[in-house]
């Protein structure tokens, strides 16, 4: 990746941080609040956003590509989607356990996964 690729995925990084752990500075700084689910449709689309136009830049047979281009992918499958209510398992030493969400849980666990995706992968540079 070039340095302005790496600058603008850690801006992309870091909108998701903030999103995610450090949401009463979103709560101050816009008219949105923190339980809405427009907020995590609105975070949704920025961060899907920001890493298809960090997409456009890449050598497509680059690993960082691969790695984005799938985050990008899921990301607009999640926003094409449009249940109310969202099942999934989780497996762990005990066993499997079936769980439920909504919609804004459900983005909430896909952005928490794409970032644990990026930085778990790519190098990320701090800003």
């Amino acid at each position: 990746m070039e340095i302005k690729q790496k600058y603008q995925l850690s801006k992309v990084v870091k909108i998701l941080e903030v999103v995610l752990y450090e949401e009463d500075k979103f709560q101050s700084d816009k008219d949105y609040h923190y339980q809405d689910k427009a907020f995590y449709e609105y975070a949704l689309k920025l961060v899907h956003n920001g890493l298809f136009n960090i997409l456009a830049e890449l050598d497509f047979e680059n690993e960082a590509f691969l790695i984005l281009d799938e985050v990008t992918m899921t990301l607009s499958d999640v926003m094409k989607e449009t249940q109310h209510v969202y099942r999934y398992s989780v497996i762990d030493e005990k066993g499997e356990h079936k769980h439920t969400t909504d919609r804004k849980g459900h983005v909430i666990g896909m952005l928490e996964w794409a970032l644990d995706y990026i930085v778990g992968n790519i190098e990320v540079e701090e800003l």
